[in-house]
């Protein structure tokens, strides 16, 4: 939306702008005061304007790389990876219990997929295109569901209705989610992929619903989300798919590939 500039005014950007929202690399100078540790060291950067040979920012808003860990790695997953630990954090299901995540390729859903296989959990998965899917096999999904069958929550079992639900796509997907969802479960809604919100009237009674007011709340501990995801990328517990990369001078080449839904997760863009 922000990109087709029909976004709300709230979100559109003020002109001049430079955009993105976080970069990796190398610390090339530290101010005084700044501990000479981190002069030379790999990390990440939490920050606007990240469209960039070099940013400028304050310490609080780096982040060290793993030594362990690659950088494209830790860049995939700075953002969507933080995310996803904190959603899984506010309702981890039972070991061996089912669980579903929308969309199964999102940077958020692949890595949710991840931390239910390494609990045990029973992981479906639903998602539009092929290669979506398929990716979703990679990363350990029991059962791969294409829901844009319009039945396709239909074909649920009784022991597959998910205890928990990841939503990040809303709409009519979404509420065919919302309805799987069996009794007493959680409904997460973190994301509208599909263009709208799930319409969750009526059913706060039959299953606790979360809606996105969640995300706000995940800023309270951001840093140490991020932290705690890269050390799980670090150990092999959690991995992104990098669907493409582009030098800095061909942002707009990517942005159309990512609008075009040519390339299945994350997009970055190097020096």
């Amino acid at each position: 939306a922000i990109r087709a500039g029909n976004a709300p005014p709230l979100f559109l950007p003020q002109l001049p702008y430079v955009p993105g929202l976080g970069g990796a690399g190398v610390v090339d100078q530290i101010t005084e005061g700044v501990d000479p540790i981190w002069s030379g060291r790999r990390v990440l950067v939490d920050a606007a304007a990240s469209y960039a040979e070099f940013m400028v920012t304050a310490i609080e808003k780096v982040i060290p790389i793993p030594d362990e860990l690659d950088t494209d790695q830790a860049m995939a997953l700075l953002h969507d990876g933080g995310t996803a630990l904190g959603l899984w954090e506010t309702a981890p299901p039972s070991p061996n219990a089912p669980i579903l995540v929308l969309p199964a390729a999102g940077g958020a859903g692949s890595v949710l997929i991840q931390l239910a296989r390494n609990c045990d959990a029973m992981v479906l998965a639903g998602a539009g295109r092929q290669q979506s899917r398929r990716l979703a096999e990679e990363f350990g999904a029991d059962v791969v569901l294409d829901y844009r069958q319009p039945d396709w929550a239909s074909t649920l079992t009784p022991d597959q209705r998910p205890t928990v639900t990841f939503d990040g796509v809303g709409g009519e997907v979404g509420f065919a989610a919302l309805e799987a969802t069996r009794d007493g479960g959680t409904f997460i809604s973190y994301g509208t992929a599909g263009g709208t919100l799930t319409d969750t009237v009526g059913h706060h009674e039959r299953v606790t619903v979360i809606d996105q007011s969640i995300l706000t709340t995940l800023h309270e501990r951001r840093r140490e989300r991020q932290q705690g995801i890269l050390e799980l990328g670090a150990t092999g517990q959690v991995r992104a798919h990098v669907g493409g990369v582009w030098p800095l001078a061909r942002a707009a080449d990517a942005h159309r590939a990512f609008a075009d839904r040519t390339f299945v997760g994350k997009a970055l863009l190097r020096m």
